[in-house]
């Protein structure tokens, strides 16, 4: 894939999700909750999270989420920061795939390998312009 990308690895679902203070309380949750380091959230989680306030740099952002109850909460977060925080010009995207052609019982993206995760990603429109009348 080509572009930067940004890893969401919250947990929205879970925790103490509070309108104030939000990441400090989910920073002590989690970590409290699953033995985790503050330096590791900070890492994986918040500094992910700073790429969001660069948005405007961008012309096109692709979103890919499931279908599940995790996915769907942390989609409606992104969604709200991207309506706080981008320009009206940003083309927003959503790939959020239900089935796969030949895998039953599909489960999600995690089962796809790069090739198949490809036919999902959006290709440029070109513009087709009518020849000019004579």
């Amino acid at each position: 894939m080509e572009g930067d990308i940004l890893v969401w690895r919250e947990v929205l679902a879970e925790g103490l999700v509070v309108k104030t203070d939000l990441w400090s309380t989910q920073t002590k949750w989690i970590c409290n909750t699953f033995g985790e380091t503050e330096a590791n959230y900070r890492e994986k989680v918040l500094n992910e999270l700073e790429k969001l306030k660069n948005i405007n740099t961008y012309h096109k952002v692709v979103l890919w989420f499931e279908y599940d109850l995790v996915c769907q909460i942390n989609l409606i977060y992104i969604l709200s920061v991207l309506k706080e925080t981008s320009s009206p010009g940003l083309s927003i995207e959503l790939i959020y795939p239900d089935r796969f052609d030949n895998i039953p019982n599909f489960r999600g993206l995690g089962e796809l390998n790069s090739t198949q995760l490809n036919n999902f990603i959006p290709q440029e429109k070109t513009e087709h312009k009518r020849p000019k009348p004579y």
